[in-house]
This record gives structure tokens, sequence and C-alpha cells, in this order.
């Protein structure tokens, strides 16, 4: 399942397991790996390098 969310104008994708119980606009708190960020350029949309 993929998750879209935005916060201060910043947009955030999760892909979570489908038998996540997170539900469609109900607040879920999430861990983060940060070795598996991917950051994407605004504009163009091109990957920005890790």
């Amino acid at each position: 399942m993929e998750e879209r969310a935005e916060h201060r104008g910043h947009a955030f994708v999760a892909r979570v397991d489908r038998e996540s119980r997170a539900r469609e606009g109900e607040p879920i708190r999430l861990v983060v790996d940060t070795r598996r960020l991917h950051f994407f350029d605004p504009e163009t949309g091109a990957a920005i390098g890790r």
C-alpha cells in the first residue's frame, strides 16, 4: 500500500505492508530507516544523489 501526505508544503510517500492497520485520513506514527530514503528535485522530478 502506498500513502501520500503533505507537511509544510513537502510531499511524503510511505509504502506500508498491506496488513497494516493504517487507514486513509487517520494519523499514524512512522519509524524511518534513513538509509532507505530517496530524494527528488521538485522541479524536474530527477533523483538527487545518495
